[in-house]
């Protein structure tokens, strides 16, 4: 992917980033950024370049309590799916 397309694909993860921030804290959910996103934060005050996701980390009973509330409040603007669970963790997909 070239620079453009990623500095586009930045734009839109951010704007998934304050939808999640703003669900989260409507919610009182504990949230924490992790992986790439945690190291663009720390180390590029940003994103990474070449990183195409954004990665958080939720308690349990948080994530489960989110699930719940996307399904029920379906967001015109974003495409929830709750692709996989495993017994220690969930990958939650937002799509702008």
């Amino acid at each position: 992917m070239d620079f453009e397309k990623r500095r586009i694909l930045h734009v839109v993860d951010e704007k998934i980033i304050r939808y999640f921030v703003s669900v989260c804290e409507h919610l009182d959910i504990s949230y924490t950024i992790l992986g790439g996103t945690l190291l663009g934060a720390v180390r590029h005050k940003g994103f990474i370049p070449w990183d195409d996701d954004v990665d958080f980390g939720l308690p349990r009973p948080d994530y489960n309590k989110l699930v719940r509330y996307l399904i029920k409040n379906n967001s015109t603007k974003y495409e929830f799916k709750n692709s996989s669970i495993v017994k220690s963790s969930a990958t939650l997909r937002i799509y702008s």
